[in-house]
């Protein structure tokens, strides 16, 4: 058929193949090539160079800007892992052991890197579980069943145990340990569910009893061998081994025996939320204002403490920022009713109570950065606005402060006393 095709119409084939060989030449591309694109300069004025410089520089800049507010937007900052904070403190460390720490705010911030106990204050999220996995309170309040985390280690590997737990507790009641915090855990006995479980059992419902449990753990197979009348003299009281974040490295000592530096570690092993930083080390100074010096001088890059009237001198400093987190401390207005049998009347101390301007000794004490308490449990804590809470809690409350009710009464017959207390 194709030649039958040709010998019909001979003359218009080479006109077609013409025709298509210059349809083919002629067909324009949709995309210049680049040397084409090297021509463009030599067909533009020069107005149209510059509306075309415009527009790219324009085009540029939308996409630098695309760009940063993609990235700002959907940027994550992470800490890196690394680092070593210094920090001053006020005092010399003594006893970094929680059957003893709670007399020293020293020794309190230390033990509390070193050690965790079955309960942990957050700042945000209030009490919480830490070395407890799980809790079970009993109907009548007096029962709580507390059952240990599996993952938790001390820092010489051992895992927590149901026995340490015993052992810590047992120590705190024991009088010939002398602990300090013997007073709040009166009447509760503590016994061994299993190797991860301990049930406490209270004579009488205590609300913020959980918040007792904060107190750090001891373990048992290191303290055992040492006789409780020995507890407050052993090398382990400056050398601890606990569970929490931190664990010890060294110390330092002047020429008159004095500690002057106290370094922690980061612990790799620890079960919970793991620190960032790697060393902290802490140099200790006499007074606040020798403190406050050591942090001009850049000894130290910050202070543990600094009181309401060393603040304005702090912020001459302009590379310092002073913070003021929420400390759980307490103020109070005690009275000896034996000195002053006055006081016995309800009356005249709600009298007293409603005469006090709390706000203006806030403001006043403080500089603003405090809370005025109308319970003897603050805000945020179980049992908070409870009456059976707030009762209990002021039966502990005069039991922590014997020793400071026996001063009054051998005080030259002062009337009342203010003093702090640190849970």
């Amino acid at each position: 058929m194709f030649f039958a095709k040709r010998s019909r119409q001979p003359g218009r084939a080479p006109q077609d193949l013409a025709m298509r060989q210059v349809l083919s030449v002629s067909h324009p591309r949709r995309v210049p090539t680049w040397r084409q694109w090297q021509q463009l300069s030599r067909v533009l004025s020069h107005a149209e160079r510059l509306l075309l410089r415009g527009a790219g520089g324009l085009i540029l800049c939308s996409v630098v800007a695309s760009a940063v507010w993609y990235i700002s937007t959907h940027r994550v900052d992470v800490p890196a892992v690394g680092g070593e904070y210094t920090e001053a403190l006020v005092g010399e460390p003594q006893f970094v052991n929680p059957l003893y720490a709670s007399a020293s705010d020293v020794d309190a911030d230390l033990a509390r890197l070193i050690y965790s106990g079955l309960m942990r204050w957050d700042s945000s999220q209030g009490l919480m579980n830490d070395l407890a996995a799980n809790i079970q309170v009993s109907e009548d309040k007096k029962t709580y069943t507390v059952q240990l985390r599996d993952d938790a280690r001390f820092h010489n590997h051992e895992p927590v145990r149901a026995r340490d737990i015993i052992f810590t507790f047992d120590a705190i009641q024991n009088s010939q340990y002398r602990s300090p915090l013997a007073v709040s855990f009166q009447n509760v006995e503590v016994t061994q569910v299993d190797d991860k479980t301990v049930a406490f059992v209270l004579d009488q419902p205590f609300a913020p009893f959980l918040s007792t449990l904060t107190v750090g753990i001891l373990p048992a197979d290191v303290w055992s061998d040492i006789p409780p009348r020995s507890a407050a003299l052993a090398e382990l009281n400056l050398k601890p081994i606990g569970s929490g974040p931190y664990t010890f490295a060294e110390f330092a000592k002047d020429k008159k025996g004095g500690i002057h530096s106290y370094t922690l570690e980061r612990y790799r092993d620890y079960y919970g939320e793991k620190p960032f930083i790697e060393r902290l080390t802490f140099k200790f100074y006499p007074s606040v204002e020798e403190a406050v010096r050591g942090l001009a001088s850049r000894q130290v890059e910050g202070v543990g403490f600094v009181p309401p009237d060393q603040e304005a001198e702090v912020e001459k400093n302009r590379s310092v920022s002073l913070l003021r987190p929420a400390m759980p401390r307490e103020t109070l207005l005690l009275f000896n009713q034996e000195k002053q049998p006055i006081f016995k009347k309800i009356e005249v101390r709600k009298a007293i109570a409603l005469a006090l301007d709390k706000p203006k000794i806030v403001e006043t004490v403080t500089n603003g950065y405090g809370t005025v308490l109308d319970s003897a449990i603050p805000q945020g804590l179980l049992g908070h606005g409870s009456k059976s809470g707030i009762h209990s809690t002021w039966r502990a409350r005069c039991r922590t402060t014997r020793r400071s009710r026996h001063q009054i009464e051998h005080g030259g017959g002062r009337a009342r006393k203010v003093c702090q207390h640190r849970d």
